[in-house]
């Protein structure tokens, strides 16, 4: 799943920027536009938001935003959230860490 809404079209989340969507509702739209549940993305959008913080939610939207995701790109996006690699290593532990909970209470099969 969070490769599916990290690799997501940038067409979505700049679309949903122009309307000043939420993180929320932001990956929920991406997720969507992946083909999946609006429900299930709704829910496994919410469990993401509560996972990670406000910089990490920000590195997310900027990678959804993101021409290529490059590993040079994704770093230059880390660094212009004053993130570094450790950081992005504590984000996924998380995401990992979040994963049994989301997948029972939204259904999602795959957190990827």
């Amino acid at each position: 799943m969070f490769r599916m809404l990290a690799g997501s079209a940038a067409v979505i989340a700049l679309s949903a920027a122009a309307y000043g969507l939420t993180p929320q509702e932001e990956l929920t739209a991406a997720c969507t536009e992946s083909g999946n549940d609006a429900a299930d993305c709704a829910c496994a959008a919410g469990h993401i938001v509560e996972a990670l913080d406000e910089t990490e939610l920000s590195f997310m939207m900027a990678v959804m935003e993101a021409d290529t995701n490059e590993p040079a790109e994704v770093m230059t996006i880390a660094a212009a959230q004053g993130m570094e690699i450790t950081d992005i290593l504590v984000m996924g532990q998380k995401m990992q860490d979040a994963e049994p909970a989301m997948r029972e209470a939204c259904g999602i099969e795959e957190f990827d």
